[in-house]
């Protein structure tokens, strides 16, 4: 019999100074008996989005990603992967819905090629997951939705490091939308970042407008780059609004250790603090 985690019975501590990021590679699951027993964990709502996507790269991500949180939030609590309920915010954005599970934060993001599900206890958490192979018009879909400053500091950029300099921006400004959980309803003019050089990696600025209600005190972030072909932001909620938060620890693991995630490079490029990181 195909177990879905061979990991479930070793569960897992997850503090309040605790991130966890679980990743997965979507192609190296292909055995049809963990994929039949992947899509017997999703629930009605969750499969029939799965049954409507018509693309089989997209369809399998989503069956991955899915999978993967229910599977990875019964790491941290007494459920089966299937009790799992969710509820949406106003703005859409799911949560735990298992009353006796509520402090579990979770979001989860996939592209090509990669599944990141990040895990806090009470923390909002947004995290953003990207693929580099894209490449066909990045300024102009940066002149679309990035700041003035921040398209400003991305054309200042001598042209091999636009393309890495974009994504910084994308997966950063991606993660803190997902944070906040307003969707669209955050205004995109409301906010921005800024890149800074420094000693080994970059520091990594938010400003806000009054519009925003909020405090860039108020979250963290980090920025890594996933071997030669991803790049990942996780942004959380600080509410202490620690200046110096080094007891935040985000940890990255694969999910189901194969010879790909093993293989892996995990480079920190940039935090908003002196951050730890356990990797």
């Amino acid at each position: 019999m195909t177990t879905p985690d061979p990991a479930a019975n070793a569960p897992e501590h997850l503090s309040q100074q605790d991130i966890h990021i679980w990743l997965s590679q979507p192609a190296s699951i292909v055995d049809p008996a963990l994929l039949k027993a992947y899509l017997a964990l999703l629930d009605r709502e969750e499969y029939d989005r799965w049954a409507r996507i018509k693309i089989p790269r997209v369809q399998h991500e989503y069956l991955i990603a899915h999978a993967l949180l229910r599977l990875t939030l019964s790491r941290y609590a007494p459920l089966p992967p299937t009790a799992w309920r969710f509820s949406r915010n106003a703005y859409g954005r799911p949560e735990v819905a298992n009353p006796e599970q509520l402090s579990l934060r979770f979001n989860i993001s996939h592209t090509k090629g990669l599944v990141a599900c990040a895990v806090t206890r009470e923390q909002a958490i947004g995290v953003d997951v990207e693929t580099l192979e894209r490449s066909n018009r990045l300024l102009d879909i940066a002149d679309r939705y990035f700041s003035p400053q921040e398209c400003a500091d991305l054309q200042h950029l001598p042209d091999p490091q636009q393309h890495a300099g974009f994504f910084d921006y994308w997966t950063l400004k991606e993660s803190f939308i997902k944070a906040k959980g307003m969707g669209l309803a955050l205004a995109l003019d409301s906010f921005g970042f800024q890149l800074r050089a420094g000693l080994g990696r970059k520091t990594i600025g938010l400003t806000v407008t009054d519009a925003l209600q909020d405090t860039p005190a108020h979250w963290a972030f980090w920025l890594y780059q996933l071997g030669p072909n991803h790049k990942l932001a996780l942004c959380c909620e600080n509410p202490a609004q620690i200046p110096f938060p080094s007891a935040i620890r985000p940890r990255i693991r694969p999910f189901l250790p194969t010879a790909h995630t093993h293989a892996m490079t995990i480079e920190l490029l940039g935090t908003s603090h002196h951050a730890e990181t356990l990797a």
